[in-house]
């Protein structure tokens, strides 16, 4: 006999009895377990649990031959002010090709809510240290399947800041979103990707899950519904070179 079922013994008598006493309502709203251990922290842990989920990811998304090093609740000083993110990683991107410098990651993560848990003021933070640090990938994570209609509009302006393109023509500071989706994942994303069907299913492939940027990448045409960066970067191009030829043809006539 388990020691938690619907069926127990009491500790004292000895007797058994049924549990609950009471009746049952409708999808057990009466009758739940109480956490113990690490699980019984109030608040979720106080974010901790997203963020170690997150960094679980984060190694194991593509390859178990990629490493990765990390810390915690890192405090950044900087023009008089002082800023923490939940994390800060280094991440090689395959040991097989050694000559690749290790990428830079950031990550803000939250736990559960039926309202927006991203805030403006974790935007303006991400965005204050990412200025610090070009090229690194920042990575926002929340516990629950989605993001509120009112996260998501926050999280385009982090993402079309994050676009704007180095010497490389790459994004200068990509934006990974994360969802109890990838962070409860097993083995692989493309797998749980596939599984999930959907517009997920459209990413489940090796193209997409190749790198942290085409990760990314991936994720905000998910989540957020954008267009991906080749295509938000083709149509910029396409409105400069229209403005520049408007412009042309204004001064010869």
């Amino acid at each position: 006999m388990t020691s938690t079922d619907y069926r127990i013994t009491c500790e004292r008598c000895l007797k058994p009895y049924d549990f609950p006493q009471a009746d049952i309502l409708d999808y057990n709203r009466n009758w739940t377990y109480r956490v113990v251990g690490p699980f019984s922290v109030p608040d979720y842990g106080r974010g901790s649990y997203s963020a170690i989920l997150a960094l679980r990811v984060l190694e194991a998304f593509r390859s178990s031959a990629d490493r990765m090093t990390f810390s915690t609740a890192m405090k950044f000083a900087f023009d008089g002010i002082e800023k923490e993110v939940d994390f800060v990683a280094w991440r090689g991107e395959d040991r097989l090709t050694p000559e690749k410098p290790p990428q830079l990651i950031i990550g803000e993560t939250k736990s559960l809510g039926r309202d927006a848990v991203i805030k403006p003021k974790d935007v303006a933070k991400l965005k204050a240290v990412a200025q610090k640090l070009p090229d690194a990938v920042i990575v926002v994570a929340v516990l629950r399947d989605h993001f509120t209609e009112k996260e998501k509009r926050i999280l385009r302006k982090l993402v079309t800041w994050g676009r704007r393109t180095n010497a490389y023509g790459e994004p200068t500071n990509p934006v990974l979103l994360l969802t109890s989706h990838e962070l409860f994942m097993d083995h692989h994303v493309q797998y749980t990707w596939k599984n999930l069907g959907g517009e997920h299913a459209k990413f489940a492939d090796y193209n997409h899950t190749r790198d942290l940027h085409s990760f990314a990448d991936a994720t905000q045409q998910i989540y957020l519904g954008l267009k991906s960066f080749s295509e938000w970067r083709h149509e910029l191009w396409a409105a400069h070179h229209a403005r520049r030829k408007t412009k042309a043809k204004s001064l010869a006539s």
